[in-house]
């Protein structure tokens, strides 16, 4: 039984356990360094306070380079052996000063972020840290034959990497359930795809994957990886490298992906996204949700309760700055796929883009055996989710009357979650827009 805590007359006692479970609650919103001084703050409340806060290990794990070594070291002694949580950024002190601090105890390290360009990690990253979980490096170098904590992370599951300089051996990347690569060099130089597969191939449980480098590209032809956990797949590039998206993607197979996203150009990107899912044995898949944004396409996969791929769908969301050329390709390269997206559900959240999706889609197109079909002859409903001007009105209304195979047409205005006088639906008999039902 934990001892009472007398915090005010009003209050009277309260358990230490609560009151320690309060004060932890009160900082859990604030960011580290903020936490770590309205803490110093209310240890001034009462000498009590003080020192239930002071012996209180989990209040003072998080260590960041915001203040003077003396503050530090007093943080780390109150920590006890508690697992440390450490942002290392060139602030009050140079990132040496502050890891120096933190080198002897390497054991009790749970989270590490080094951030500092030109920093060499490898005096301080050298020794084992059983604990570790998590590390982001942002612009550091290892020595070219250095190893990570010596080889010695047994727990690490997440790796963040950004702007920095590999050592030649990555056994250290094993075993990984969320890795990013971004602007990763070796000895100045790109990675070659066949260092890339090794570490993917060393952590064939990983569950996000994120990858925006460039790498050394080659013939060679490499059997797939499966990772059966992989959920979250992200393939970007500053240079709509295609050719290298095409070879990262060759050698991973994602069974039960959710969401995809590259921010390379749409239509080539959708071409090549959605011919590499239509090859995944995604047994669960029920829906594909493909959402051009601003600056990138998106594709997400939502399961189908009875794991059937019978029952596939897709839905298209247009949200693009503007419908330009790029956005047309996008509707041209599902027309072309058509398998994956049957039956296919489009929504359009941008006003500039409808007299152009509109024009497109009321305009037939004719096969190789020279007979006429519509655009999208998937296309078995469309949601406007915008707000209506009378042109707009006059465009959409037009459009339905000529679609008459596309089986739901509705205006959804953004910012309404309930039906009302604003929802309308396309009527086939009345060949208007009613006011919506929910069904």
């Amino acid at each position: 039984m934990l001892p009472a805590l007398e915090t005010s007359q009003y209050l009277g006692p309260l358990p230490l356990e609560l009151f320690i479970y309060i004060i932890a609650l009160s900082v859990s919103h604030l960011r580290p360094t903020n936490a770590l001084f309205h803490l110093e703050r209310l240890r001034l409340v009462s000498k009590t306070w003080l020192v239930t806060i002071d012996s209180t290990p989990q209040f003072w794990t998080t260590i960041q380079n915001t203040c003077k070594a003396s503050r530090i070291k007093g943080w780390i002694q109150k920590s006890g052996e508690a697992p440390l949580c450490i942002t290392s950024k060139d602030l009050t002190h140079t990132v040496e000063t502050f890891m120096s601090l933190l080198r002897p105890y390497t054991h009790r390290w749970k989270d590490v972020t080094i951030w500092n360009d030109y920093f060499d990690t490898s005096a301080y990253l050298d020794r084992p840290a059983p604990l570790l979980e998590a590390l982001t490096l942002i612009g550091v170098s290892f020595g070219h034959d250095s190893s990570l904590c010596a080889g010695v992370t047994p727990s690490l599951t997440k790796v963040d990497f950004y702007q920095v300089k590999v050592p030649r051996n990555l056994s250290f990347l094993q075993s990984l359930k969320d890795l990013r690569l971004h602007s990763v060099v070796y000895m100045n130089q790109r990675l070659r795809i066949g260092q890339i597969y090794e570490v993917l191939t060393a952590s064939p449980e990983l569950r996000r994957l994120r990858l925006n480098l460039e790498f050394e590209e080659d013939a060679r032809r490499r059997t797939p990886i499966t990772f059966p956990s992989l959920e979250g797949l992200k393939i970007h590039s500053s240079h709509d490298q295609i050719g290298q998206a095409s070879q990262l993607l060759s050698i991973i197979d994602a069974p039960n992906l959710i969401n995809m996203s590259t921010d390379f150009d749409r239509g080539l990107a959708l071409q090549l996204f959605v011919s590499w899912l239509a090859r995944q044995s995604l047994h669960q898949a029920a829906q594909y949700s493909v959402a051009v944004e601003r600056t990138s396409l998106v594709v997400s996969i939502s399961r189908d309760e009875h794991g059937s791929n019978s029952s596939r769908r897709a839905r298209l969301f247009l949200s693009a700055a503007s419908f330009d050329d790029s956005g047309i390709q996008v509707l041209e390269e599902i027309d072309k796929l058509g398998a994956p997206f049957s039956p296919l559900a489009l929504t359009i959240r941008n006003p500039g883009c409808v007299s152009a999706f509109v024009g497109y889609l009321n305009r037939p197109k004719v096969d190789e055996e020279g007979t006429h079909r519509w655009p999208l002859p998937t296309l078995h409903s469309v949601r406007f989710n915008l707000w209506m001007n009378t042109p707009s009105w006059d465009c959409i209304s037009g459009f339905a009357r000529v679609r008459k195979d596309i089986s739901r047409i509705t205006i959804e205005p953004p910012g309404i979650d309930e039906p009302d006088e604003n929802w309308k639906k396309w009527d086939a008999l009345s060949m208007s827009f009613t006011p919506f039902k929910d069904e």
